[in-house]
């Protein structure tokens, strides 16, 4: 019994390799549209919770809520500070 994707002629098939060497792979396929719309919601999702994983720990937290809840756990109050006034 042969592989799932193994082919007769020895080559293993893949999604986008194709029977025809001519085939359409410009970005107005929809096969390739498909792929690339996955793609940039995987770099999105990716994106949005690495932004999660950064504020979650007080050294690399960029965003000042962000220390102040941190602050929070540990009973300091950290003020919001002055308006400079000349």
């Amino acid at each position: 019994m042969r592989a799932t994707g193994a082919r007769s002629d020895g080559r293993s098939s893949s999604f986008l390799l194709r029977e025809q060497p001519d085939a359409d792979l410009s970005i107005a396929d929809p096969t390739i549209t498909v792929l690339e719309l996955f793609a940039h919601a995987g770099d999105v999702l990716h994106y949005r919770l690495d932004r999660v994983a950064t504020e979650a720990y007080l050294e690399t937290a960029r965003l000042r809520m962000s220390v102040k809840r941190h602050a929070r756990l540990v009973d300091f109050a950290l003020s919001d500070g002055a308006l400079e006034v000349r």
